[in-house]
């Protein structure tokens, strides 16, 4: 454990999630604007596919039990301050830089917008999970998984997959003693990192992204990679990863919009190597979320992340307050 009480294993593995999505963005933003790609840098993303997100995924519904303890009121505020508006915010800003699927004004404009679909879902997750806390925790993952086999629509598709993820997550944070048992089988830690490869090695040359058949590799997967960070939990090496896991939103949201900018500099410049772009996206994604991470706290730094408080202050006086909800960051 960390400071706050905060479990560090799982700031490991949400940073490395995080970090593996920069990189790849790094190379993939470009793409969008024209830069060639590398067919080997494709298939070396799409082994990681049934991993990275999918154990983002997991990881916020961890967090789950520890939010549903809250009043109804204050879960619904809190999940309303630290998901809905840093979605609305940076989706409008992405709208403005690289452009939208319908008009701002039509509802479909703000539905899983761009890179941002991850923090769609896990506000949609969170909103719904307790309207279903009388359904079997065990059942709600097997009925997500099981449910976006015959859907074609890919935003179904997504919301079901990842949310069999998600509430697999939560059903584990539900019994501590699984996991523990869980991750200190080596027999089972083996079994499972064998179905991982197999499933990075078919990922790497054929579809099966959002594929439900597919989940128990990426489980495999996650409870490895679960099994490595708790053992690894307190190397200082890891701390930088650890860093950023714990403010994973801040550089979840931000990475984007500065990689596109970056793109639009090396343009004016004459910069046309990939590369040499991807690194300057890289370098320049991991200073900017270090940059904003930092003064997180800081009004009006926190406004773009999280939705102003009103309080009462002294002599009943409206003041800002913030609080960051940690259980809230994807």
């Amino acid at each position: 454990m960390g400071q706050n009480g905060r479990m560090r294993w799982m700031d490991t593995i949400r940073g490395l999630a995080i970090v593996l999505v920069i990189v790849w963005h790094s190379v993939a933003v470009p793409r969008l604007y024209g830069f060639p790609m590398p067919e080997w840098v494709l298939t070396a993303n799409n082994s990681l596919l049934p991993f990275r997100m999918p154990a983002l995924m997991f990881l916020s519904g961890l967090l789950l039990p520890r939010s549903l303890s809250r009043p109804m009121p204050a879960y619904y505020i809190g999940k309303a301050r630290m998901l809905v508006w840093p979605y609305i915010l940076w989706a409008a800003l992405h709208m403005q830089l690289y452009g939208a699927v319908a008009p701002m004004w039509h509802p479909r404009a703000w539905i899983a917008t761009g890179y941002l679909w991850f923090l769609f879902l896990i506000a949609c997750y969170y909103f719904l999970a307790p309207l279903i806390r009388w359904v079997p925790d065990w059942l709600v993952p097997l009925v997500f998984f099981v449910a976006s086999v015959p859907v074609d629509e890919k935003l179904a598709v997504r919301f079901l997959y990842f949310g069999g993820f998600f509430f697999a997550g939560n059903m584990v944070a539900r019994r501590p003693e699984l996991l523990g048992r869980l991750v200190s089988n080596r027999w089972l830690i083996g079994v499972s990192t064998v179905l991982a490869v197999a499933v990075g090695a078919v990922s790497a040359v054929t579809d099966t992204q959002y594929q439900a058949q597919y989940a128990i590799g990426s489980l495999g997967g996650i409870l490895a990679a679960l099994a490595a960070a708790r053992r690894l939990e307190g190397v200082r090496w890891l701390a930088g990863l650890q860093s950023i896991g714990r403010r994973s939103i801040v550089y979840y949201v931000s990475h984007f919009p500065v990689m596109i900018g970056c793109i639009a500099a090396c343009t004016a410049v004459g910069l046309d190597e990939l590369w040499v772009v991807a690194l300057v996206n890289l370098v320049a994604a991991l200073a900017v979320g270090a940059l904003l991470a930092r003064y997180r706290d800081t009004p009006p730094v926190m406004w773009l992340f999280e939705a102003p408080r009103l309080t009462a202050g002294r002599g009943g006086a409206a003041s800002h307050v913030s609080q960051p909800d940690l259980l809230a960051q994807p």
